[in-house]
């Protein structure tokens, strides 16, 4: 039996508290590279964007819940930088449907699920 990564043994849904929410962000998504992006990077981007400002220091305290009651302005730069909805930090139903999507996005990244959802690629000179 194939258990879901984002249920529990006896079938309900996990939540995330806020701190876990983000902190997941930055587990799953990643930059073009595959690699995991960095605090700074982060706030560096945010900044930039005039989303608000934001510190390299303050991305680590809400990563790690050290900030509980954040003003809204950073859950949504958050979720605008890792391009989820808003909500998806904020309300559980929301993060349970865009993990999902996440985590199916990370398996079409590799390239052997791809394959297997698409089919195997034809090239021209091959068919």
């Amino acid at each position: 039996m194939r258990r879901n990564c984002l249920r529990s043994e006896s079938t309900k849904p996990l939540t995330r508290t806020l701190a876990q929410k983000p902190d997941h962000l930055f587990t799953i998504v990643r930059d073009v590279n595959g690699h995991p992006y960095s605090h700074s990077e982060v706030a560096r981007r945010i900044s930039a964007a005039g989303r608000t400002s934001i510190s390299p220091t303050y991305v680590l305290q809400l990563r790690r819940g050290r900030r509980p009651n954040p003003t809204k302005d950073h859950p949504k730069a958050l979720a605008t930088f890792f391009g989820v909805p808003t909500a998806s930090l904020l309300d559980d139903d929301d993060t349970l449907r865009i993990d999902a999507e996440l985590e199916l996005l990370t398996a079409l990244h590799d390239p052997a699920v791809r394959n297997l959802a698409t089919g195997p690629e034809v090239h021209p000179t091959t068919a």
